[in-house]
Parts: structure tokens; C-alpha cells; sequence
């Protein structure tokens, strides 16, 4: 098991005062169990936080989630105008993205001005090895997302690596962790809201559930809270 790495934002007190918040509405990917799909009348369209609004939920708000619940937030037109107002306010933040559909020069001013915050850290949705991510994660290029992972890494970012565990993955995590220990990137194995019966192609098989689950994911959660 991958030790976690040491680091502000993994201590419980972190988030003792904090808000998660989808900045905008936007996603390009089609993930079958996300509720843009399966609930589309919770979406509407149009919806990108401002400047001036983040501002005021930064004064109030000393650590930030920009979660990507419903909104990828590298999507918001705005981004680094926020990353901004979070520098300016001396936010802490956690960003989660699946990390899909940006160019190098987008991704090095984003790197450059999370390292100017003093807690901050990437989350990025990739479930599975790179190659098969796009098997949940529809339209998603996994391994141009391991590319950006390990950018934001050697460029000095907080990075985590969220993996779902899904039937088509689950002989793979040990090769993960691997990965994400060799570069310099946390790993996060999650159990997922989105598995249904046990019918379900995409559920893990029972051993994995019976024997791993109950432990693997609950110390690997321990850090992230």
C-alpha cells in the first residue's frame, strides 16, 4: 500500500470550515452514472460563476472545494481569473477535474498559479489505468491525463489520483498505485455511488468486494478526508 504523502490539506482540520461548489456547469465527457446523464433536468445550461461571486464566497470561506459534481471546473471560461481571487484571498483549495480537453500553455499558467497557493491541490478523475479510463470516463483521454498529472507533479502542484473501482479495473490498482507512487502522486481508491445490483456489468466481482473493500479503500480514504 502507497504511504501517504505528507501534506496540509490531508489533516482533518483542513475542511473544518469549508464549502464545496460547482463553478460552472460544463463538462465535455459523458460518464453513464453521473447525474448530467441520468437526472438531466438538474442541469441547466448557462450557469459560470463569477469573479466577484467566488470573491465573496472566499471572504466567507477559508477552504474551498471546486468539486465538479455536476461542472468540470477547468471549464469555466474564467478559471484563472478564480485562481486569482483564491491567490488574492488566501483561499485553500481543492480542485477536482477530469483533467480532459486542455492545451500544455493552459495547463503551465494553471500549475503557476496553484503553487502560488499555499494549500491547494488537483484532484484528477482517471478510473482505471490510463488507457482504459475512457471505458466510465466516456470521451475522456486517459493518457493525455496522466500527461498533465505528471506536468503538475514535477511542476511542484499537490496531485491525487481518484480511482473508482469499476469491474474493468479492478485487477488493475496495484499497477496504478505503482504509477502514481513513481512520480509523486497520491492515490485514492474509491468504493462508487454509482454501482447498482448485482447485476450491474460494471459492479466489482464479490471477492473483490468481500476481501478488499473493507480495508484497501477505507485506509487509502483515511488521508483525503
Amino acid at each position: 500500500m502507497i504511504e501517504p504523502l505528507v501534506s496540509p490539506v490531508d489533516h482533518p482540520e483542513y475542511w473544518a470550515r469549508g464549502i464545496n461548489i460547482d463553478i460552472t456547469d460544463k463538462c465535455v465527457l459523458a460518464c453513464p452514472r453521473c447525474m448530467r446523464q441520468t437526472k438531466p433536468g438538474l442541469h441547466k445550461r448557462g450557469r459560470d460563476l463569477s469573479p466577484e461571486d467566488f470573491r465573496k464566497i472566499a471572504k466567507g470561506f477559508k477552504n474551498i472545494s471546486w468539486c465538479g459534481q455536476m461542472g468540470d471546473p477547468i471549464y469555466h471560461p474564467n478559471f484563472h481569473d478564480l485562481l486569482d481571487v483564491a491567490i488574492q484571498e488566501k483561499s485553500n483549495l481543492s480542485i477536482g477535474t477530469n483533467g480532459f480537453g486542455k492545451k500544455d500553455k493552459w495547463w503551465d499558467i494553471s500549475y503557476d498559479k496553484v503553487n502560488q497557493i499555499d494549500r491547494a491541490r488537483w484532484t484528477f478523475a482517471v478510473d482505471g489505468l490510463p488507457k482504459d479510463s475512457h471505458k466510465y470516463r466516456v470521451n475522456q483521454d486517459g493518457e493525455a491525463v496522466w500527461k498533465q498529472m505528471c506536468r503538475a507533479a514535477k511542476s511542484g502542484n499537490d496531485v491525487q489520483w481518484q480511482y473508482i473501482v469499476f469491474a474493468y479495473n479492478e485487477n488493475d490498482i496495484s499497477e496504478a498505485k505503482k504509477m502514481a507512487e513513481d512520480n509523486g502522486i497520491r492515490f485514492l481508491l474509491l468504493e462508487s455511488s454509482r454501482w447498482t445490483g448485482n447485476s450491474d456489468p460494471l459492479r466489482p466481482s464479490k471477492h473483490y468486494i468481500d476481501r478488499i473493500m473493507g480495508t484497501e479503500i477505507q485506509t487509502l480514504g483515511e488521508f483525503v478526508k
